[in-house]
């Protein structure tokens, strides 16, 4: 949620660690994914508590199922409302009137959960200084990052961009509006991502379980583990090894090395892959290096990023 360079403890204020909490809570439970799930916390318990929740309560939780993480600003302050703008999809907005008094109102944007309808403000809002020019930068970094999540994932809208990497568009707003920097996404090109690989042959199935296993036994996401399980049926479609080689321990521990790497996990991980497959070291660097070279893989390769990867890869330079 901070980044690698931030989190309560750099912040010496109280109000402002407590700005920080209520922050990371709203991300929390709106757009956290869970381990083994992949649901956002709050869609979790209203799954397993639905049948004790009283009309009252159902509706409510539901309510704030509907709402989305927003960025916007303030166009206008009138009597019963005040008039907002969505940074990305323009539309407008009539959210209650705050309870302070919001100076310089039109150099200030907001990040938070906004119900669908356009009406009502839900849950805590954080609030930066940005001018109409950083406003556009902050637009220009984050419809640059989502260029990037197009490559894992082609018919992704804007919208599924937020709600899977919304870490990443805080980070990013945070980045641009903290420090003097012009840009926050590094400027790289997309590798475009392997065609047809849909489809992973039966013979392969079983080895693509012992991956998944061998993901969870390291604790990887659910959504990671799908991720993995992407750059591995990449690989079986280019590579012109006989499926004995596919399915072999070495080639699964190279799969996940790779991923490993590219996400910027460290040797530390990659060793304990390795020991924990059974796997001689020297056969899996080489392994890597045909699975790197065939799938043309880079670092943070945004084919095969996590959540976390999108973050890294901010604070690449």
């Amino acid at each position: 949620y901070g980044g690698p360079d931030f989190g309560p403890a750099a912040v010496s204020d109280p109000d402002g660690r407590e700005d920080f909490y209520l922050g990371f809570w709203d991300y929390f439970l709106f757009d956290y994914h869970l381990l083994e799930s992949d649901m956002i916390p709050l869609a979790y318990y209203y799954r397993k508590n639905r049948k004790k929740l009283s009309f009252t309560e159902d509706s409510l939780i539901r309510d704030l199922l509907g709402a989305k993480l927003t960025v916007f600003y303030i166009e206008a302050v009138g009597e019963e409302a005040v008039i907002c703008r969505d940074l990305f999809s323009d539309t407008t907005m009539e959210l209650p009137i705050p309870d302070t008094f919001l100076a310089d109102y039109k150099k200030l944007a907001f990040i938070g959960h906004v119900h669908a309808n356009g009406t009502m403000l839900l849950n805590y809002v954080t609030t930066v200084y940005a001018s109409q020019k950083l406003r556009e930068r902050i637009k220009r970094e984050v419809l640059r990052q989502y260029e990037w999540f197009i490559c894992q994932n082609p018919e992704a809208t804007l919208d599924d961009f937020f709600a899977r990497e919304a870490a990443s568009v805080r980070q990013i707003i945070r980045i641009l509006t903290e420090y003097a920097q012009l840009n926050a996404v590094p400027m790289r090109e997309c590798p475009k991502p392997v065609q047809n690989t849909a489809y992973l042959p039966r013979v392969l199935h079983g080895a693509r379980t012992r991956l998944k296993n061998a993901a969870r036994h390291f604790g990887f996401s659910a959504y990671s583990i799908t991720l993995l399980c992407k750059l591995y049926a990449d690989y079986a479609l280019l590579s012109d090894e006989p499926d004995t080689d596919k399915e072999s321990d070495t080639t699964l521990a190279a799969v996940f090395c790779t991923f490993s790497k590219l996400n910027g996990m460290g040797q530390a991980v990659t060793d304990e892959i390795i020991k924990h497959l059974k796997v001689p070291q020297t056969k899996v660097q080489r392994a890597m290096a045909s699975v790197e070279k065939l799938l043309g893989c880079t670092q943070f390769d945004p084919r095969y990023a996590m959540e976390e990867s999108f973050i890294r890869a901010l604070h690449l330079e």
